[in-house]
């Protein structure tokens, strides 16, 4: 039997604005296994993006349970989310490179938000992430001589440099093209093979 990773039962949440109440997800259950790609669909406005930030520990909600690596998120202190933040890949739809620092700065973040960036072989893996994802010679760059698809894969590369047991990726593929994007998804179903 595969390891769980996600959890969700009975999951509510709504947006306040003003005095009108907006229900984005209503009494949602879901499991998620390691080793599985899971693809959400729907409609813009659906609570896709909502869904994905409350189990990445990003937002709060308050009813139902929400079990990710095996730390509930829903009425968790802000420690705990941090530290279930650093054990999680997040690609999101905008690639939230930071402009002034390169493409191997960019990727090292990842490593830095784990805590590993001082191990000796940290120049090693943000050379094998990149290459990974198609941008070894990109290293040196910034991000504003790059292409839109190009700081989209760098994001890519800066969240999976630390091997997380559980990628959460918002739209990864909208601003590739199509080899890109068949390169993405070809790279996520080789990591939900190894588990």
């Amino acid at each position: 039997m595969r390891e769980s990773l996600v959890e969700v039962r009975d999951l509510c949440f709504a947006r306040r604005q003003g005095g009108h109440v907006q229900q984005i997800l209503r009494n949602l259950t879901l499991e998620l296994a390691a080793g599985e790609v899971v693809v959400l669909t729907g409609p813009s406005g659906s609570g896709k993006s909502t869904l994905l930030t409350i189990a990445g520990g990003l937002r709060s909600a308050t009813e139902g349970s929400v079990r990710v690596l095996g730390t509930e998120v829903v009425n968790s202190r802000e420690r705990d989310r941090v530290a279930l933040r650093r054990r999680i890949g997040f690609i999101f739809q905008q690639h939230n490179l930071a402009p002034a620092l390169t493409v191997a700065q960019n990727i090292q973040m990842g490593l830095q938000l784990s805590g590993d960036h001082r191990r000796k072989d940290a120049k090693q893996r943000i050379q094998q992430a990149a290459e990974a994802i198609g941008l070894g010679a990109h290293l040196h760059k910034l991000p504003r001589q790059l292409s839109g698809g190009q700081q989209q894969r760098a994001g890519i590369a800066r969240a999976l440099i630390n091997e997380p047991k559980l990628v959460l990726a918002d739209e990864p593929t909208a601003s590739l093209d199509r080899t890109s994007g068949e390169l993405v998804v070809g790279l996520f179903n080789q990591l939900a093979a190894s588990g």
